[in-house]
């Protein structure tokens, strides 16, 4: 599987506002929301399933690059945003 077959090209953000985990990750989030990859209702709930993630270990690979990731039963295929 390539990166571009599960990037939503709508949720790809050149300019963060935010620079700590959570701001990030609900960031990232609210662009998959605006591009209707993920539904409203569930928004807290895949924030908190990518922070509790997190709590296992960092998914950071250096240089301010992270992968944050999960499964939620709500999203029925893979999707992410950049």
């Amino acid at each position: 599987m390539k990166f571009a077959d599960f990037v939503s090209a709508t949720a790809v953000k050149a300019d963060l506002q935010n620079y700590d985990t959570e701001g990030v990750i609900r960031e990232m989030c609210s662009s998959l929301l605006q591009s209707a990859k993920i539904a409203e209702d569930e928004f807290e709930g895949i924030v908190k399933a990518l922070l509790k993630r997190e709590e296992l270990g960092s998914t950071g690979i250096g240089r301010g690059v992270a992968v944050p990731h999960t499964k939620h039963p709500s999203v029925a295929k893979l999707v992410g945003a950049v």
